[in-house]
C-alpha cells in the first residue's frame, strides 16, 4: 500500500461543550420531539434493560425513554447546560432512575463490565478520538452486552439538522458547523470503523484469560480499516490500527498472517470465532470486467493506478 503523509483533522466544532451549552434551551424546545422519534427507533432495535449507559446524552432524549424499562440509566455528557436540561425534565416527569453525570465519553469514569446496554445518539460520532469512544463503550459492557451508535446522512438531506447547524453557526459565526462530510455518515464508514470484529474479539478473549490465535489471510491486520486509512480526510483510522496492533501484542495474541485457516488448523481449538470481513461489492453492470475498470480495494491497496480522468460509480 502506498505511504501517505497523514494530516491531523481539525476537531469538529460539535466536539466543544461551549457549542452545546449555547443552544441547550432552544435545542430542547425546538428539536426534542424529532430526536425522541430517533431514540424510540434506537430502543426498538436494541431494547434497554438492566443497567444502561447513554453517552453524550444531551437533554435526555433517549435516557428518559430508556428509564421506563431499565433498572438504572447513567446519562453522561460534557455540556453542563445539557445536563441541567436533562435533570429538569427528569424531575418534571418524576423519573428517579436516571443519573445525569458530567464526563468525557473518551475516558468513561466507570469500571469494566458495568452496563448491560450502551447508546450514543449523534454524539460519539463527533468525538476527536472516536476509536477511544468505541473502545470505552465496549470496555464498560458486560459479556453479551449490546451497543448502538447513531449517525445521520449528509445534513442537507435532513431539515432538522440543517436548521440546528444554522442556529449554531449564528451563535459562533467563525465555526464551520454543517460543513464537510458527516462523521460516520455512510454504512461503509461504520463498517470500516466498527467492523474490525475479529480483532476486537481476539483482544477481548485474551483479556479474559483465553489463549488466542488469530488467523489473517492478508499480510496485515485491519481489513477495511487499511483502505479507509489512506483515503484523504480519513487519517484518524491510522491510530485505531496502531491501537489494535499494540493490544494484540500486549494481550499475547498469536498472530498468523498470510494464512486462511483450514479445518486442520482449527481442530484442536475449544472455540472458533469466524469474522470473514467484507469483500468489495460488484456493481453488476455491463462492462465492469473491462481491463480499465478497477475496485476501490485494488486502487487503495496500490495494486493498480488510476489514469488522469476517472469516473467513480458507487
Amino acid at each position: 500500500m502506498p505511504e501517505t503523509t497523514p494530516t491531523k483533522p481539525s476537531p469538529s466544532p460539535l466536539a466543544m461543550p461551549e457549542a452545546w451549552n449555547l443552544v441547550a434551551p432552544g435545542y430542547v424546545a425546538e428539536n426534542l420531539r424529532s430526536f425522541e422519534s430517533f431514540a424510540t427507533e434506537a430502543l426498538r432495535l436494541v431494547p434497554p434493560h438492566g443497567d444502561v449507559l447513554d453517552v453524550a446524552a444531551g437533554p435526555g432524549s433517549l435516557s428518559l425513554l430508556a428509564a421506563r424499562t431499565a433498572r438504572r440509566v447513567v446519562a453522561l455528557d460534557f455540556a453542563p447546560a445539557m445536563l441541567d436540561e436533562l435533570r429538569g425534565r427528569a424531575a418534571a416527569a418524576s423519573i428517579t432512575n436516571v443519573d445525569a453525570q458530567f464526563g468525557d465519553g473518551q475516558q468513561l469514569p466507570f469500571p469494566d463490565g458495568a452496563f448491560d446496554v450502551a447508546y450514543s445518539m449523534f454524539g460519539l460520532i463527533f468525538f476527536p478520538d472516536r476509536a477511544a469512544g468505541l473502545r470505552e463503550m465496549a470496555r464498560v459492557l458486560r459479556p453479551g452486552g449490546r451497543a448502538l451508535v447513531a449517525s445521520w446522512p449528509p445534513s442537507e438531506r435532513i431539515p432538522i439538522f440543517k436548521a440546528l447547524f444554522a442556529a449554531m453557526k449564528a451563535e459562533l459565526p467563525d465555526s464551520k458547523f454543517g460543513e464537510g462530510p458527516t462523521p460516520l455518515g455512510t454504512a461503509d464508514d461504520f463498517r470500516a470503523e466498527m467492523g474490525a470484529a475479529g480483532l476486537s474479539a481476539a483482544i477481548t478473549a485474551a483479556g479474559r484469560g483465553h489463549r488466542v490465535t488469530l488467523f489473517e489471510a492478508a499480510d496485515r491486520i485491519g481489513g477495511q480499516l487499511n483502505y479507509a486509512a489512506v483515503v484523504p480526510g480519513k487519517s484518524e483510522f491510522k491510530p485505531l490500527l496502531a491501537w489494535f496492533r499494540q493490544m494484540l501484542d500486549l494481550r499475547g495474541v498469536k498472530l498468523v498472517l498470510n494464512h486462511s485457516a483450514t479445518e486442520a488448523d482449527l481442530r484442536d481449538f475449544n472455540e472458533v470465532i469466524i469474522s470473514s470481513g467484507v469483500a468489495p461489492r460488484r456493481a453488476g453492470i455491463p462492462g465492469e470486467d473491462l481491463p480499465h475498470v478497477m475496485s476501490y480495494a485494488d486502487l487503495l491497496w496500490g495494486r493498480v493506478k488510476a489514469g488522469e480522468r476517472v469516473a467513480v460509480i458507487g
